[in-house]
């Protein structure tokens, strides 16, 4: 098929590179690192033997994630699901663990899955559908299963970031994924929008041919051991599912091998030098985004333990670091301040059932809506952009 080792990583330069297009063609990335990490998650997942069996030992659950509403990370979950590997691409918003076993033994297909945050909160009863998401090695899916063979699939998520940080048990996921941070899209940029019955026939086309070069690559990558960026543990799990974005970055020649390193340092060692210029979220985008992982609009009330965990881990941090019995009171005393300016009711928190932990303290969010920007600090968000900022602008 390729003649010689130039043919071979010109190929894979000319996917991966197409690769990029298509995903910016539907799809804003803060930067051009986090796109280069989705083209070479994408074209890792084609690396199989002669059974379509992954060659990877470990691979990284892809996250795209989001602070803000409409950013689009389900928007590139499905261009991510049509250019991977698999004939029949499919998201699920509720899969069952029958169903995602199915696609791993009969057809051999990674799983995609849409708004994780929210099916996990409610699928308490699905520990082997979680499972099945954990087990990212070979073997520990048979264990866990008692499958006949040792299977696993690659996985690519979307999701609510605060969802995930302010879950424990997201704890592993979180550790074995490659996370991917979308943005909403500026006025001034332009994306066009995903339609299955036009836009398939493209992602099919560069679909099958990531396949045919994945196929003929596969023994090389499967024993490929890329060096690994300076900083990152040689020992711990992100080296595990790193390698097989940077074993296809090698084998994609030296340019892509250099996208593929400043991929990693951008998103596992949060390398700012290998990001663009381009700050991730501007002052407007970081108060929306710290709003957005506080008001949780599937619930009418928060306790003020959850809110202070989600104000203080969130994208504004709010008084991280301070003990919660400090931080609380020094919300109640801010929302105070605020409804004092605002003229409105005093708001404090009220006792209510909470079907997991009884009865506890907390707000209702229609009153901490209007009140919740008071708790940003406007001046210090302004040094960090130079655009305009107007807070009656917000959408609350």
């Amino acid at each position: 098929m390729f003649r010689t080792v130039q043919a071979r990583q010109q190929a894979g330069a000319r996917l991966l590179n197409e690769a990029c297009d298509m995903l910016d063609r539907f799809c804003v990335f803060p930067s051009n690192a986090q796109r280069d990490a989705v083209a070479l998650w994408i074209l890792s997942t084609h690396a199989r033997d002669n059974d379509q069996m992954m060659v990877w030992n470990a691979h990284g659950i892809l996250g795209l994630l989001a602070s803000t509403p409409n950013a689009g990370k389900s928007t590139a979950l499905t261009v991510v699901a049509h250019l991977a590997y698999g004939d029949d691409p499919t998201l699920e918003m509720n899969p069952s663990p029958r169903g995602m076993m199915q696609a791993i033994n009969e057809e051999h297909t990674p799983l995609f899955i849409d708004n994780l945050d929210t099916w996990w909160k409610r699928s308490a009863a699905s520990p082997d559908a979680k499972a099945i998401i954990l087990a990212y090695k070979y073997g520990t899916r048979k264990r866990i299963l008692n499958a006949k063979h040792n299977l696993y699939e690659a996985t690519a998520i979307s999701a609510v970031d605060a969802n995930l940080r302010n879950n424990p048990d997201m704890a592993d996921v979180l550790s074995r994924m490659i996370r991917v941070q979308m943005r909403q899209k500026r006025p001034d940029q332009h994306v066009d929008t995903w339609d299955g019955r036009i836009h398939d026939i493209d992602a099919r086309q560069l679909r099958l041919a990531m396949t045919a070069w994945g196929k003929y690559e596969a023994d090389d990558l499967a024993m490929a051991y890329p060096d690994t960026p300076d900083g990152l543990d040689k020992d711990g799990r992100a080296v595990e599912i790193w390698t097989p974005l940077l074993a296809t970055g090698n084998s994609a020649g030296p340019v892509w091998a250099a996208r593929a390193v400043t991929a990693c340092k951008a998103l596992a060692l949060s390398d700012a030098e290998a990001m663009d210029d381009t700050p991730v979220l501007s002052a407007t985008d970081t108060l929306l985004a710290a709003l957005a992982e506080v008001l949780d609009p599937r619930e009418d009330q928060v306790s003020s333990r959850d809110l202070i965990e989600r104000l203080q881990h969130g994208t504004y941090r709010w008084k991280a670091g301070i003990p919660l019995k400090k931080a609380a009171m020094e919300l109640s005393k801010q929302l105070k301040t605020a409804c004092m300016l605002q003229d409105l009711p005093p708001v404090g928190p009220v006792p209510y059932w909470d079907a997991e932990r009884g009865s506890v303290q907390g707000y209702n969010y229609a009153d901490l809506q209007p009140l919740l920007p008071a708790l940003v600090d406007m001046d210090e968000l302004l040094e960090q952009d130079d655009l305009a900022f107007d807070p009656a602008e917000l959408p609350l």
